[in-house]
């Protein structure tokens, strides 16, 4: 991360060519804009324009602290403190320059953010050694782009990253997945007027009350109110092409009632619940109680020990809505609050659907870059066991070749032998019929059986290099 105090190096170069009057030139990077914002932040330059067409100027603390003369953030003062004399330091010494990892990482950000942009899919995919590299180098990178790197996201877009492994044991490789997801955008009507009373609501989707049917409510308003922010849930759900389905089943008495409401996209269910916040306050005991008590201390060791608690449960009006894995609350200090967080429930799942299809479409690159290199590893075990069979039927001739040349020196050596003469008519007669280079001819191909050589295509898919252009 980079210092507080400290410009980091991309914001040097692109303050240095605001400075030299933002010179055109193809090659200058999209997130030039980005980082401009940033510095427009520190004031210092200011930016104008949209699109292709904006422009920025550079201010004179932008000079400054650019030379070093002043720093890029002043401290700040304690509350409460009394304020400090200001004494004159007629030349600012410049900070230390930032750690070597916090370069590292403002370079890690910067390049994975231009990729990220350049992505024709919106995603691109690390790979690193083991989990510990991947906490290590990628969680302040989450982080920081989610923190104080907001700017560089282009706008309409929000940052997502994910490290997965496929496997538990700890030292496995890890694939580190970020993307650039579209933001949600509300489709319906404005809720506010129907919310605050303003807008009248005639008909309420059928689900609605046999929902809050489900569920203990302790005031009419209240029950009111929850029946409304479902409105609003069910008719944005409805807007954006979603079906709201109710789901019933059997009580032990055979009677039809109302297990789940869910809102079904395209792909998947999302289960929709809506209570009323509770509070556990304190009772008297009942007479009854109290006589129970004290006769469960008649025949106790524990004579004085104190008398249980009692609570009743009571409704605070405040709301509780539960959209699929999101859940949002009225606060007592907001009782409200529901009123301007419902669009979470839906960038929620909207992030999660995008979510979704990035790592099935990831996990589909990858199967089919498995295969091809499962593939490619088969082929070269599939030579090299071929090559190895051959080698042996070579060996094996060879053998007969020189076991043949020496018969023929013993046969050279009986010559002259006169009781050796029908031994070695017989000798000669043998050779004859057969030649003497032995078999010539190809050998069969043995049968290739995968899963006695899987250690042989193991081995030949580890050798295999990342990029599938040097296979």
């Amino acid at each position: 991360m980079p210092a507080a105090k400290e410009l980091t190096p991309r914001q040097r170069t692109v303050l240095q060519w605001v400075i030299d009057g933002c010179p055109t030139n193809p090659e200058v990077p999209s997130t030039y804009k980005t980082t401009a914002r940033t510095l427009e932040g520190h004031e210092l330059v200011k930016v104008k324009g949209h699109g292709k067409t904006w422009q920025a100027t550079v201010t004179e603390r932008g000079k400054r602290v650019l030379a070093g003369k002043e720093p890029l953030r002043k401290p700040k003062r304690k509350r409460g403190a009394a304020p400090e004399t200001v004494v004159a330091s007629p030349i600012y010494a410049p900070p230390e320059p930032p750690h070597a990892s916090e370069v590292a990482l403002d370079a890690r950000v910067t390049d994975l953010l231009e990729d990220l942009v350049a992505s024709r899919r919106g995603w691109v995919v690390r790979r690193v050694e083991n989990r510990d590299v991947a906490r290590t180098n990628w969680d302040p990178v989450d982080r920081w782009v989610k923190g104080l790197g907001k700017a560089l996201v282009p706008d309409g877009k929000e940052f997502m990253l994910d490290w997965s492994s496929d496997s538990w044991h700890f030292d496995s490789p890890v694939t580190v997945t970020a993307a650039l997801l579209d933001t949600d955008e509300w489709l319906s009507p404005d809720p506010g007027p129907v919310l605050r009373g303003e807008v009248e609501v005639r008909k309420f989707h059928p689900a609605i009350n046999r929902l809050l049917r489900t569920s203990k409510w302790y005031s009419a308003e209240t029950k009111q109110r929850a029946k409304l922010l479902l409105h609003v849930v069910v008719t944005e759900a409805q807007a954006r092409g979603w079906s709201v389905t109710a789901h019933d089943t059997e009580d032990y008495k055979g009677k039809k009632v109302l297990e789940k409401v869910t809102l079904d996209t395209d792909h998947r269910s999302y289960e929709v619940w809506a209570s009323e916040r509770e509070n556990n306050v304190e009772r008297p005991p009942t007479k009854k109680e109290v006589k129970a008590y004290e006769d469960s201390l008649r025949w106790s060791y524990n004579k004085g020990k104190e008398m249980p608690k009692y609570y009743v449960k009571e409704g605070t009006g405040l709301v509780s809505l539960t959209v699929g894995f999101t859940r949002r609350n009225d606060t007592p200090a907001k009782p409200t609050r529901l009123n301007s967080v419902l669009g979470d429930f839906f960038a929620d799942v909207h992030r999660r659907e995008q979510w979704y299809a990035v790592v099935e479409e990831r996990d589909r690159l990858e199967a089919e870059r498995r295969q091809r290199r499962l593939d490619k590893a088969t082929e070269l075990a599939r030579v090299h066991h071929r090559e190895s069979e051959r080698h042996k039927v070579l060996l094996q001739r060879v053998e007969a070749w020189k076991e043949r040349q020496a018969i023929e020196e013993y046969l050279a050596a009986l010559e002259g032998v006169p009781e050796a003469e029908a031994w070695l008519q017989w000798c000669r007669e043998r050779l004859s019929k057969t030649s003497a280079l032995g078999e010539t001819d190809m050998p069969k191909d043995t049968p290739f059986d995968e899963y006695e050589n899987r250690g042989l295509i193991a081995a030949f898919e580890q050798r295999l290099p990342e990029d599938e252009s040097q296979w």
